[in-house]
Formats: structure tokens, C-alpha cells, sequence
């Protein structure tokens, strides 16, 4: 190129360079505004802040509440207690173990699906309103060789919660819901909060799952014990995938008197505090603790370094 041709073009620019910069400014505002429109087509409207029940009254005859023409019951008596295992001993032996709510490429071993009954469905949809989770999630009923009560599978796109047919056979059969499912749709709603697929903090997750499934229960009207009932089915002393009864105890208090915190004064602010006794992992001493640094992931793990320091896991 000649140095008359450079000249031209500079000339050029200096003539035309602010038309063509408007130009690209608009443009780039026009794609913007045309990208906001595309995403509030598909994402709807703003929700507003959470929505709570708190306040519905119980039934008197059978401490039952009712909400959108669903009643959410204390858990039988016999199940709570001695019942579990004649219930589903297969079930409590799936708890024990390792298994672990995740981000699973297949099904269980064993597992027969089958259609969600409506009040399943609903149950779901009401635990993701309250918990402000925007997920289309596909529920199912099943039955196992070796029954994890319920769990999720999930992916950026997809979300599916699949539960114990023979477990939880009294919300199939009289068209309500106990506490305790109540709770667990919401810990497994919960696990789609926050998508980690290095998952380096599974007991984390699954006490923040506990935690979010707490304040789904304040927020449906339920007091600390229904929202502690579903402890009973948890292992004493945990797994390599969930922490112990204790643990899950605390961040399940937790987590239901946040929410009660933030519906009586929406301003309150959110505490860290540590969680139960310290442990060793990896010969460091650690604890889990309330993070307050993400709605959607509560609890974390914290570790202490040769420096005596402490940081997240």
C-alpha cells in the first residue's frame, strides 16, 4: 500500500470516524436491549421476595396444615419411632452408606420408576417457590434394591427428584404430605442451588442442603420439631458423603431460624458460626460452619493451617 493510500484512509476516518463510532454504540445498546428481552421471554417475570405461610393455622384435630389445597401432616407416630425399620430397612442401610446426592449420569441399580403422585408434584413446586429455585423439575415415584429415601440428579439443564414409592406410600395414599417429605423435597431442591460438579465439600453440600430443606419448612408454616423430624433417618455418625446426626441437626436449626429471622425482620443479618465439635481431615483440624457468603451454599467446611489460620475448604 502506497502512502497516498494510507493518507486516504486516515483521511476517511477523520471524516466519517464519530458517525462510525455512534454507530457501533448503538448497535452494541440494540443488542443488549434485544438480549434482555430474549432472556425475560424465557426466564418470566421477577418473583419478588420469598413467599411464606407461616401463618396458617393448624388443624386442631389432626395438626395438619393446609396450603393451596395440599395438607402438610406430622410424621405417624410408629414411623418416626420403632416403625423406620419395618418401614424400610433397605431404606435405613441405603442412609448408612455411602451414597451420596450428586450429579449422577445414571440411575440407581435397581431402580423401577414410576409416575409422582400430584401431591409429590406439588410438593416440589411449593418447596422451590418458597426457596426462590428456578427449576422445572421432572419428580418420580421408585422402588430399589437398596433405597436412598430420595435424591437428585441434575445438570445445568435438567433437574429430576426421584423418591421411595414404598417409603413415602402415605403421600401416595392419602393424598397429603408429612413434614418429613416436606423437608426432604426441600433438600433435594436445595442441591440444585448451587452447581459445584467438583463437589470438593460433600459434606458441605449436604448440611447446606439440610439447611435450605429447614427454611422450605419454616416458610410452609413449620415449627423447628417438624423441621427436625427427618433426623431420625440420618446415620449417627455419617459417611464419607453426609456428616453425622449432629451436624445435620445443627444446620437444620440453623437454617429454620434464618428463615424465621428474615420474616420477622427482613433486614437481620445473616451470622457465621461453627458447627459442632472440630474434625481432622487430611491432618488438618477442621469444622463446618455457616458461611453467610452465598444464600446457596450455607455451610461450609473451614480448615485451620500450620499457621493456625483458617479458611474454606
Amino acid at each position: 500500500m502506497s502512502l497516498s493510500h494510507i493518507t486516504d484512509v486516515l483521511n476517511l476516518i477523520r471524516q466519517y470516524g464519530i458517525d462510525i463510532l455512534q454507530l457501533l454504540v448503538t448497535l452494541a445498546v440494540a443488542m443488549i436491549i434485544l438480549g434482555t428481552i430474549i432472556a425475560s421471554a424465557f426466564t418470566g417475570p421477577d418473583q419478588g421476595p420469598p413467599v411464606m405461610f407461616p401463618d396458617h393455622p393448624r388443624s386442631e384435630e389432626t395438626g395438619c396444615t393446609r396450603i393451596d389445597g395440599v395438607d402438610i401432616c406430622p410424621e405417624p407416630e410408629q414411623s418416626v419411632n420403632a416403625g423406620i425399620e419395618s418401614v424400610s430397612s433397605a431404606a435405613m442401610k441405603a442412609v448408612r452408606s455411602n451414597l451420596t446426592d450428586s450429579m449422577l449420569p445414571f440411575r440407581r441399580k435397581g431402580e423401577k420408576r414410576g409416575k409422582a403422585s400430584p401431591e409429590a408434584v406439588k410438593a416440589v413446586k411449593m418447596v422451590s417457590k418458597v426457596l426462590e429455585i428456578d427449576r422445572d423439575f421432572k419428580v418420580y415415584s421408585a422402588t430399589f434394591e437398596r433405597s436412598p429415601i430420595a435424591y437428585v440428579r441434575y445438570s445445568l439443564f435438567k433437574a429430576e427428584i426421584v423418591y421411595d414409592r414404598d417409603y413415602f406410600a402415605m403421600e401416595d395414599e392419602r393424598q397429603a404430605m408429612t413434614w418429613v417429605f416436606a423437608f426432604i423435597m426441600g433438600h433435594e431442591a436445595g442441591h440444585t442451588a448451587s452447581f459445584d460438579p467438583r463437589n470438593r465439600d460433600p459434606w458441605g453440600s449436604e448440611a447446606s442442603a439440610d439447611y435450605l430443606g429447614a427454611m422450605a419448612v419454616y416458610r410452609l408454616g413449620g415449627d423447628l420439631k417438624d423441621a427436625l423430624e427427618a433426623t431420625s433417618l440420618f446415620s449417627e455418625f455419617g459417611s464419607a458423603s453426609h456428616p453425622a446426626r449432629l451436624f445435620r441437626r445443627e444446620a437444620i436449626t440453623l437454617g429454620w431460624k434464618r428463615a424465621r429471622d428474615q420474616h420477622l425482620n427482613p433486614l437481620s443479618e445473616c451470622r457465621t458460626a461453627f458447627i459442632g465439635p472440630q474434625i481432622s481431615l487430611d491432618d488438618k483440624v477442621c469444622k463446618m460452619a455457616a458461611t453467610c457468603q452465598s444464600p446457596d451454599t450455607p455451610i461450609q467446611m473451614a480448615c485451620q493451617d500450620d499457621a493456625g489460620q483458617w479458611s474454606w475448604l
